[in-house]
């Protein structure tokens, strides 16, 4: 969002969400971010029409209910780090693609 392209911080986001349970504990945060891109997008130069063409974010999340869509995996920190975290320190994982945008397809964030 930080380049100013709406358009593409609203569908990976939407991707996102649709990839997380209903339940997960951040999912109103990244709709807050897709609401906030909307009204940037809306005040642009041909934004509402760009708007318009976008999918619904109330499509039905059928990613987030098909197990095979799932990341599975370990995640330790390495013994230089250990002294400098506590256990109620947060970790964000972030999945970006290799090529393309940097725009993060999917993340975690765990305590």
């Amino acid at each position: 969002m930080e380049r100013g392209d709406y358009v593409a911080a609203i569908t990976h986001w939407q991707k996102l969400v649709s990839l997380l349970p209903p339940d997960y504990q951040d999912i109103q945060m990244i709709h807050d971010g897709i609401n906030q891109a909307k009204e940037f997008l809306a005040m642009q130069k041909g934004g509402k029409q760009m708007l318009a063409q976008l999918p619904s974010d109330k499509a039905p999340a059928v990613a987030a209910a098909n197990p095979a869509a799932a990341i599975t995996g370990k995640v330790s920190l390495s013994p230089a780090l250990l002294g400098k975290v506590s256990p109620t320190d947060t970790v964000f994982i972030l999945a970006r693609a290799a090529q393309g945008p940097k725009m993060p397809l999917a993340y975690c964030a765990s305590r």
